[in-house]
């Protein structure tokens, strides 16, 4: 082997090695199918880059090699892996019907004809290779229809898929997948010229490329902590996964559902709070939080919001469910007894604490606003406000529902209180009252002790 070949053995295995291993480290971190996407081609090519020099010189038709016919087979892997990410992407984006169907149908008609272009290189591989792969520099190249036999099906390819991502640029994409694409849009460039350049150009160029990825790579991995951190105030690991698989954007985008709201805050706090060394307040409102934290994670909520002593929780948000208000009730049953457990350790006989309850459900507007960084899932409707008044009239170890809650609940879960004018409201509301077990049921016809 002279010089020459060698070095470019050489340079093509580096290439290899390194494509292979950013694979690796891409397969080792995998959360969703883009990352297992993105990490199949940059295997495939890694492979091709390293087989490169099994084809080097002219094919003999007569005398096809297993070389000639492997060459092809990375290419292929790359035109399924790419469209992949394409369609992974789109799933994960806030995108119109209309846009999401031109993004799909391009990716794929795309795929289509790059499989069919090498699915005929498999049969013909002296003919791709040596009209084809070897022409690519030639500059008499455009003149070859045998060349065109290729050329003419991958352009095409190629403009769909070209169709598809600026398509899907337009969309609003989930941040993270977002902050990944843009690096990824710049590095293909590069990363194309590589396989047309002379053989020093290339090398530079691909490495290029490689830099880009990697920054890629490192860039959505920021963008995921930034968002888990995000998700973990507020989310059940069961939304939290959902979000993970199909975007941020495509879970918690703006939209209006029926679903039912928890109140819960402190009784006491604030006589607590001028008794007690702050240090001591903080620990109790961390032991607090945390027991809470728990309960709503046990049963599919989401905290909303912290303020203080006060949670705000959401039950049927940002994944929509029928049985939102039995599975509120069951909650805040929870959360009490867990607050119980907390008020237990702190509490003491002249500053006494307790945690009042207050639960209602209706249509409510709910979306996640601001920067990834400073994201806050905000939510608007009366049902927000109604269980916030129900919940300042709560007292300790009270559960108070609105009527809708209560029809859910059924006739022998609750006690009526009554109607009850309420702060902010323009009328006075049914208020019921979840029944403990310690309390007498009724019987039907008759009047509770």
């Amino acid at each position: 082997m002279d010089d020459r070949l060698f070095h470019e053995f050489l340079a093509n295995t580096v290439i290899g090695g390194m494509s292979i291993a950013l694979a690796a480290i891409l397969l080792a971190r995998h959360q969703t199918r883009g990352d297992l996407a993105m990490a199949a081609s940059w295997l495939f090519a890694g492979t091709l880059a390293a087989t490169t020099p099994l084809v080097a010189g002219q094919a003999d038709p007569a005398a096809i090699t297993v070389g000639d016919r492997l060459y092809v087979l990375p290419l292929m892997g790359l035109y399924v892996s790419t469209p992949i990410y394409i369609r992974h992407l789109v799933t994960t984006a806030a995108a119109t019907d209309r846009a999401r169907q031109i993004v799909i149908r391009s990716a794929a008609a795309g795929c289509a004809l790059g499989l069919a272009t090498y699915v005929l290189a498999l049969v013909e591989p002296a003919r791709f290779l040596n009209h084809f792969v070897y022409a690519l520099d030639a500059s008499d190249a455009w003149t070859d229809s045998e060349f065109w036999l290729f050329g003419a099906p991958l352009t095409a390819s190629c403009a769909f898929l070209l169709v598809a991502w600026t398509t899907l640029a337009r969309q609003d994409l989930d941040p993270g997948e977002r902050s990944r694409a843009r690096v990824y849009s710049v590095a293909v460039a590069p990363l194309l010229l590589s396989l047309v350049l002379p053989r020093e150009a290339s090398i530079v160029a691909y490495a290029t490329a490689f830099v880009l990825f990697l920054l890629g790579v490192v860039t959505y991995g920021v963008a995921e902590g930034e968002r888990a951190a995000f998700l973990s105030r507020f989310l059940s690991p069961q939304v939290t996964e959902m979000v993970r698989l199909r975007g941020l954007n495509a879970v918690m985008q703006a939209q209006e559902l029926t679903l039912s709201v928890i109140f819960i805050d402190f009784r006491g706090f604030t006589a607590y709070t001028e008794a007690i060394p702050s240090q001591a307040v903080i620990e109790l409102l961390r032991d607090y939080h945390e027991a809470i934290a728990g309960c709503v994670g046990r049963h599919d909520g989401m905290i909303n919001n912290y303020a203080g002593d006060g949670i705000m929780i959401l039950v049927g948000a940002p994944i929509a469910r029928d049985d939102h208000e039995r599975a509120a009730v069951a909650l805040a049953e929870d959360a009490q007894r867990a607050a119980a457990r907390v008020t237990g350790r702190w509490a003491t006989d002249l500053h006494p604490l307790g945690v009042g309850i207050g639960i209602a459900s209706g249509r409510v507007t709910v979306g996640a606003i601001g920067e990834i960084a400073q994201m806050e899932y905000a939510a608007v409707g009366t049902a927000v406000n109604l269980a916030a008044r129900l919940c300042a009239q709560a007292e300790a170890g009270a559960i108070l529902l609105d009527e809708r809650v209560a029809v859910a609940l059924g006739e022998g879960r609750t006690l009526p209180r009554g109607e009850i004018a309420l702060k902010g409201l323009s009328a006075p509301v049914p208020v019921y009252q979840v029944r403990s077990d310690s309390e007498p049921r009724a019987v039907a016809g008759e009047p509770l002790a």
